[in-house]
């Protein structure tokens, strides 16, 4: 009988190794994502949105969740040529483009070990958004037809503006590189609702006045990412 309980006792460190995918010992986790944008691999990730990652273990199988996803970038272009850029049609300066955004979410996961370094894990988070694309255009035009035509300066502003609530079931694969390092990737579908407002604002010098175009949206989809961001995290 003693000897089938010492059996049992030794048993258990190895059913808790099974069992546990996070060491016990560390009930903090902060990590780096990325979101890499498989359409248009080689434009669409020239910045991609990046992330901050929380996790709380609750129990050594389970842990809650909170994650933080920003992206912005601008680009500035103007295209005369020569020392005279008030004569020469093209761009001007003050000309760019614009966009930028940011999402949080927070959510909950159920960890499972595959081997000593491998665990997937399954959950769903839940998020807000805004996120805004701005181009702004300054342009010089020669309209008309020589010795009559005008020099006309145009101003083109086009705005998009989202904000969009989420729901964002998920699966992951994680491998530990050590106790306290992991590098991971998730697969995840995702449903969203979006309030869109779109702008247009328009000007030129006389003779020519101004317009502005305004329209809203709203939009529901359905979307599946297989991979949905990639990360690294550090236990403590």
């Amino acid at each position: 009988m003693k000897s089938v309980f010492a059996l049992f006792l030794a048993s258990l460190p190895l059913a808790a190794v099974a069992q546990a995918p996070a060491d016990s010992t560390h009930r903090h986790q902060l990590g780096l994502t990325a979101s890499p944008q498989l359409d248009k691999f080689f434009q669409a990730n020239r910045s991609l949105p990046l992330g901050v990652l929380y996790k709380r273990q609750i129990t050594p199988t389970q842990a809650l969740r909170v994650r933080l996803v920003g992206q912005y970038s601008r680009r500035d272009t103007a295209n005369y040529p020569g020392s005279y850029p008030g004569f020469f049609p093209g761009l001007r300066d003050g000309t760019y483009t614009q966009s930028g955004g940011v999402n949080l979410y927070a959510g909950y996961e159920w960890q499972r070990a595959i081997t000593r370094r491998w665990v997937w894990a399954y959950g769903a988070e839940l998020g807000a958004g805004w996120s805004q694309k701005k181009e702004h255009t300054i342009s010089d035009e020669n309209v008309g037809t020589p010795p009559s035509f005008l020099f006309v300066r145009f101003t083109f502003t086009q705005t998009a503006t989202i904000w969009e609530g989420q729901a964002r079931p998920f699966i992951s694969l994680q491998y530990r590189i050590s106790n306290r390092i992991a590098l991971f990737a998730e697969s995840a579908v995702l449903l969203t609702y979006q309030s869109r407002k779109d702008e247009q604002d328009a000007s030129g010098t006389a003779p020519y006045g101004s317009s502005y175009i305004y329209n809203k949206s709203h939009s529901l989809s359905l979307l599946w990412r297989p991979v949905q961001l990639v990360g690294a995290t550090y236990a403590f």
